[in-house]
C-alpha cells in the first residue's frame, strides 16, 4: 500500500506511517507492505526519450 504524505503535515505524516508499518509488523504482514511518499509531484516520473 502506498500512502501520499500531507505536505502541510510531514512530520505528522512520516510518524503515522511508522505507527502503522510497526502495527503492520506486529500483525504478521511482510516488510514493504506499507510506503509513505512525500511530495508535490502526480504520477511517474517522465523519462527522457518519453518527454
Amino acid at each position: 500500500m502506498v500512502v501520499k504524505a500531507h505536505p502541510g503535515h510531514p512530520r505528522l505524516s512520516r510518524r503515522t506511517g511508522e505507527v502503522l508499518v510497526e502495527a503492520l509488523r506486529a500483525a504478521g504482514a511482510p516488510e514493504g507492505t506499507l510506503a509513505v511518499v512525500h511530495g508535490l509531484d502526480v504520477g511517474a516520473p517522465r523519462s527522457p526519450t518519453r518527454g
